[in-house]
């Protein structure tokens, strides 16, 4: 009996039709797809078409129908969950945005996962279903931060000439950027202090920074930006002449933004630059992030970005935002 003639199914009168017979036709899918796989009687590369092809409609189908704003959103949200996260478990990318064995989805682990792009999970099916997550434009998306920052700190290095360059990340998590950068820096111009919230993050960067012989050069310290911004003096922390933050304004409300741009503001030298990231609103993968793995962003769009940095010290200086390759990761930049 097909999924959607099942009393479980038919019970459901706050969901679409179309939708019912979508996921079903997903698990359907899956649930032969895994039989096949247990008896060994299909390649890995049939099982991959198999995959990206169920998760792809699957895909087309949430964008369709889950709304955050419309009514039964929830409703919607928890029958998809039901019968496709099981599924989904499998990949060791879902599964630690959705476990957060740190406390939240973007840890600095779940990042690297993102970065390094090596498809894993469990049994034969997991890293198939893995490497089509990895492949998302929003997983894309991270990669290529990691890139424009990188490639910006370069370009930062030139404009300074021969003199040091001071930079800052705040919650850094595994900051692949900055080690991409200090690996080009053949000079040695670089001096960078990391601040991250999580003591383990934290840990982690200072063991990297003694194996790569880099303490004279880079320090990392357990700082929580918010209360930073709270004081007034004290933070140890020089003129700078980048200040960047990728992947934290996504969980912040627009007033601690303001206050956290302030800090900024009142630590950059003179002609200093701020680089803030943030998803842009309507991205597409958003209904996957939210449904399946439950992490939970904050969107926002250009002028709203703008809007938060005329409300801080950085007042009416110009704000240019940039927008990645897949359009969904936004860099609002601003020289004080």
């Amino acid at each position: 009996m097909p999924l959607t003639q099942a009393p479980r199914f038919q019970d459901l009168p706050g969901i679409p039709l179309s939708l019912k017979a979508d996921v079903s036709t997903f698990v359907e899918r899956m649930q032969e797809l895994d039989l096949r796989v247990r008896d060994s009687s299909i390649g890995e590369d049939e099982i991959s078409s198999v995959v990206i092809e169920s998760l792809s409609g699957l895909g087309r189908a949430m964008r369709e129908h889950v709304d955050s704003t419309a009514p039964g959103h929830d409703e919607v949200g928890k029958f998809i969950a039901r019968w496709t996260r099981p599924w989904a478990m499998k990949s060791e990318y879902c599964w630690r945005a959705f476990a957060k064995p740190r406390g939240y989805a973007g840890d600095a682990e779940t990042i690297d996962l993102i970065y390094r792009n090596e498809p894993c999970g469990e049994g034969r099916l997991g890293p198939h279903i893995d490497r089509w997550v990895l492949e998302l434009d929003s997983s894309r998306a991270v990669r290529n931060r990691r890139a424009f920052l990188s490639s910006s700190i370069a370009q930062l290095c030139k404009e300074a000439g021969s003199r040091p360059l001071a930079v800052t990340s705040l919650a850094c998590g595994p900051a692949r950027e900055l080690f991409d950068a200090l690996e080009e820096d053949g000079t040695g111009q670089i001096r960078a202090t990391l601040f991250d919230i999580d003591p383990e993050v934290v840990a982690s960067l200072k063991r990297e920074i003694e194996a790569r012989w880099l303490p004279a050069r880079i320090r990392a310290e357990r700082r929580n930006i918010l209360r930073l911004a709270r004081r007034s003096n004290g933070t140890g922390v020089e003129p700078q002449d980048l200040i960047y933050s990728l992947g934290l304004i996504d969980y912040l409300k627009p007033d601690q933004i303001v206050s956290m741009l302030d800090w900024i503001f009142d630590h950059l030298a003179a002609d200093g630059l701020c680089i803030v990231g943030n998803f842009r609103t309507g991205q597409p993968d958003r209904p996957l992030m939210e449904v399946v793995t439950e992490w939970f962003l904050l969107h926002r769009t250009p002028d709203e970005l703008k809007e938060l940095f005329s409300q801080s010290k950085f007042g009416t200086s110009k704000v240019e935002v940039l927008s990645d390759p897949t359009g969904i990761q936004l860099y609002a930049m601003c020289r004080k």
